[in-house]
């Protein structure tokens, strides 16, 4: 009886031991709270003192606590916690070999982490280093380690940075993002983890619009855009280089700016880059993140355009309402061309690689033109057309009836900055004085100078009296008047012969 009363008071005593450790079932996805989940069919609660051993996939939707007083967390699988996780004075963390362990919120460890090769630690929020400063440890077998925070990290001065070490920032190995043995989450985007990370995620960040590939000469630059309708997000621009099977983090430098921003822009490309991939990461501050499609740089072989007409004709100075000098440039690389600036009645076309400007100005001015190469080409062209403006001279006024031998006077417009040259057709008058001014006195000819061969029994011809007038810009403007001139009537002595025929 007493023997029985002893083992009773053993059990009793004892209890907890006996069912102090909790084990997940082997390759059984569950959840914390879900009995089935755990070996023995009783789940854990969520403030503990024992030793629990993760085996499979198990989910808790909230906090975890270990309260300090005893028991450690021991991940050989995979436990992913939506919320904080806190480690008291006595509770260790040990990831095993393969073993991954995520926890959405914060983390809280006044203890020992352990983490073995290829095993995982991935905390979204901050890490804080609770208790003596000279308590616990925080080690990792890779190099570097696969411990990646996304918040803040509070830990004493000197804790955990020596050689092997996580937050040891010395080693060779060491993260783009933080320089040291562990990653932030930009660093984590070039991890293999990353994609399993996502899959944990409830609710990830919506892009509206993808980035398009973009075509682009050589030293041109290039911009790869996506827009999204989701509040309190990041950015996080990648590159896939032409040939490469991994996807690397982009950080601003002279070749890319707006790394963290909706637009990238690449500046002065080169044809090694042609192939180049790029895509966004956009993450909500929580971690989780969708990433954009794919998108393609082409690098074309560079665009030229080069003057192939006589020099002057890029700068050619004309007067209205005369063609202009045919302008042409020879292209490489080029679709086509636009062009800008030109005088109405004058008008650029593209083919075959050769551009023409051809035409007759009808107003005046200075007109700065541009050539600017289609897409994807960046080059451009530009020359200047002067188109000035004839005299404002309208006509000759004068008689335009007049008789053989008889004086007469005609005149144009005056200008002292003008030049007149004056011209009669068929030297049918001479011009008496004023050949080189607004106006001349002409002698028309006689008769006899003007009425013969053809037009000897004529009792009038039409002479054209014509005056070519030049402005200071040496455009000329030629006016002209039809001159009716008629057979003088014959002059002198009469005489009369008697009709005597028949006496």
């Amino acid at each position: 009886m007493k023997k029985i009363l002893f083992v009773l008071f053993l059990l009793i005593a004892f209890g907890g031991s006996v069912f102090s450790q909790f084990t997940s079932k082997n390759n059984y996805t569950g959840a914390w709270t879900n009995n089935n989940s755990w070996v023995g069919g009783t789940a854990p609660g969520t403030n503990l003192s024992t030793n629990v051993t993760i085996y499979g996939f198990i989910t808790l939707s909230g906090s975890l606590t270990f309260g300090g007083a005893g028991g450690d967390l021991i991940v050989r699988d995979t436990l992913v916690i939506d919320g904080n996780l806190t480690l008291g004075n006595n509770n260790n963390l040990t990831i095993h070999n393969g073993g991954i362990l995520i926890v959405k919120g914060n983390v809280i460890a006044a203890n020992k982490v352990d983490i073995a090769g290829n095993g995982y630690f991935i905390v979204f929020g901050d890490f804080t280093k609770d208790g003596a400063a000279g308590q616990g440890s925080f080690t990792s077998d890779d190099s570097p380690s696969n411990v990646f925070i996304g918040g803040t990290i509070d830990v004493p001065g000197g804790w955990a940075d020596g050689p092997g070490d996580v937050f040891n920032c010395d080693g060779a190995d060491d993260y783009e993002g933080t320089t040291c043995n562990w990653g932030n989450f930009d660093d984590i985007l070039e991890d293999p983890i990353n994609d399993f990370i996502e899959s944990t995620c409830s609710s990830k960040p919506i892009i509206t619009s993808q980035p398009a590939d973009a075509t682009v000469p050589e030293g041109s630059n290039a911009t790869f855009s996506l827009t999204s309708s989701s509040a309190g997000i990041t950015y996080r621009w990648q590159i896939k280089p032409n040939g490469s099977a991994d996807w690397s983090n982009i950080f601003n430098d002279a070749t890319y700016s707006g790394a963290t921003t909706n637009s990238l822009q690449v500046s002065s490309v080169t044809l090694a880059m042609d192939g180049d991939m790029f895509r966004c990461v956009v993450r909500f501050t929580n971690g989780c993140s969708t990433t954009s499609n794919a998108a393609t740089l082409n690098v074309t072989s560079g665009c030229t355009i080069t003057l192939s007409s006589d020099p002057l004709t890029e700068n050619q100075e004309l007067c209205v309402n005369n063609p202009i000098d045919e302008i042409t440039y020879n292209t490489t690389g080029a679709t086509g061309a636009t062009f800008s600036g030109l005088p109405a009645g004058v008008s650029g076309s593209w083919s075959s690689g050769v551009i023409t400007i051809s035409g007759t100005p009808t107003v005046t001015g200075t007109f700065n033109y541009t050539v600017d190469l289609d897409a994807p080409c960046v080059e451009s062209e530009s020359g200047t057309i002067t188109v000035n403006e004839l005299p404002n001279v309208v006509s000759i006024v004068g008689n335009n009836v007049s008789c053989s031998s008889n004086i007469d006077f005609y005149e144009v417009t005056e200008d002292v900055d003008w030049t007149y040259s004056w011209s009669i057709e068929d030297e049918a008058g001479v011009i008496q004085s004023g050949a080189n001014t607004y106006q001349i006195e002409v002698l028309w000819k006689t008769k006899e100078e003007l009425f013969t061969g053809p037009t000897a029994m004529d009792t009038n011809i039409i002479k054209k009296v014509s005056c070519e007038v030049t402005n200071l810009n040496g455009c000329s403007k030629i006016v002209e008047i039809l001159v009716t001139i008629y057979r003088t009537p014959e002059t002198g002595p009469q005489f009369h012969i008697p009709n005597t025929y028949g006496n």
